[in-house]
Parts: structure tokens; sequence; C-alpha cells
């Protein structure tokens, strides 16, 4: 059986932290996140090295980097789209 990592307390109060915003904020369920981060991380943690190579997927990316991309990335503007093809439009001038 693997050996107990320890995640640093620091990345578990972000993580627990950003549970909770997703949540709404509630009140009185500091526990309940700071639990549930810790086992997102411990989890996170030992994937690579438990599961690398099983199944050919790539490993999940180390809980620093869980850290770092908190925020989701915002959506690209759309790009104009190009007039239909077939009848040109007309130039008003």
């Amino acid at each position: 059986m693997p050996e107990e990592q320890t995640i640093p307390e620091d990345n578990i109060r972000h993580r627990a932290h950003a549970l909770w915003e997703e949540a709404g904020r509630p009140e009185g369920r500091d526990e309940e996140f700071w639990h549930r981060a810790r086992e997102e991380l411990t989890l996170a943690s030992r994937a690579p090295q438990e599961f690398a190579g099983e199944t050919g997927a790539a490993p999940l990316p180390e809980p620093a980097a869980l850290e770092q991309n908190q925020e989701p990335a915002k959506a690209k503007p759309k790009a104009a789209r190009a007039p239909a093809k077939g009848k040109p439009r007309s130039k008003k001038g």
C-alpha cells in the first residue's frame, strides 16, 4: 500500500475556499469543505503514481497546478462569421 502523502495546509485552505465559494458561501460548513478539499487533493496527488499507465490516460495535474488555475477560463470571443456563399450582398452607398 502506498505511503500517505501530506498535503500542505495552504493548498487545502485554498481548495476549501474555492469549494465554499462554488457552493454559494454557506455559513457553518467550514469543516465539510476542509475535508472535501483534503480528500480531493490527496486523490489528485496519488493518482499519477497509482494509476499512471493503466489506462493510457495522462496523469492528473499536480496540486500546485490546480491552485494556479482556480478560476475557470473565460470563453473566447466568437469570430466574425463569413457571409454565406451564394448571392453577394449589395453595398448601400
